[in-house]
């Protein structure tokens, strides 16, 4: 592939379980993407903003069904699946003259939880059968570990929330001394650890 985008759903990146999918418009948020060429100027969203899809278009529908889709060549007039974005622009396909699009619902113990989009410009032969069975493999192994970041995500909260619940909610009284009480976790990024109360 020439360009490649990632889009999961928020409550993925929440550590959530994603909800049931319509066929409606799905605003997913754009994790990743990267490009053959320098500042990657097929992009039309940046990493982190929102990704919408209009409703029905093929990455809906890829992501719905949890199957994959693909276009060995793609018809600069279908270009209006991507919507048009606050502050973003369409993708002008053949502008840029990205002719085969494979997309590959990132799916992982039976749940959805995003796509990935595979575009080629260069290579003048379109995506095949081998293409994308390759990528289907590549983003079942990716989505396991994304799903074990998600689970991690959900059960580090509520040890945290857990932990934080078994704390003093008020010191004892005393006359003797002026008693003033700081939680301190030993590791500030995960909040767990070696504690100091």
């Amino acid at each position: 592939a020439d360009f490649v985008t990632v889009d999961l759903l928020d409550s993925v990146l929440r550590g959530a379980e994603p909800g049931p999918l319509g066929d409606g418009s799905v605003p997913l948020r754009r994790t990743g993407q990267q490009s053959v060429r320098p500042g990657v100027p097929e992009a039309v969203v940046e990493i982190g903003a929102v990704a919408s899809y209009a409703a029905g278009s093929p990455p809906v529908r890829a992501l719905v069904s949890g199957r994959s889709w693909s276009e060995p060549r793609r018809d600069p007039t279908s270009a209006g699946w991507a919507k048009a974005v606050p502050g973003g622009r369409e993708l002008p396909a053949d502008a840029l003259g990205l002719h085969s699009v494979m997309i590959v619902p990132i799916r992982a113990r039976g749940i959805t939880l995003g796509i990935t989009t595979f575009f080629r410009r260069d290579r003048q032969d379109p995506f095949d059968a081998v293409d994308l069975g390759l990528a289907e493999e590549i983003v079942s192994r990716a989505a396991v570990c994304i799903d074990n970041a998600r689970r991690y995500t959900r059960e580090r909260d509520a040890a945290l929330v857990l932990q934080r619940s078994l704390l003093p909610r008020r010191l004892p009284d005393q006359d003797a001394a002026e008693v003033a009480v700081r939680y301190r976790p030993a590791d500030e990024l995960t909040g767990v650890g070696g504690d100091w109360y």
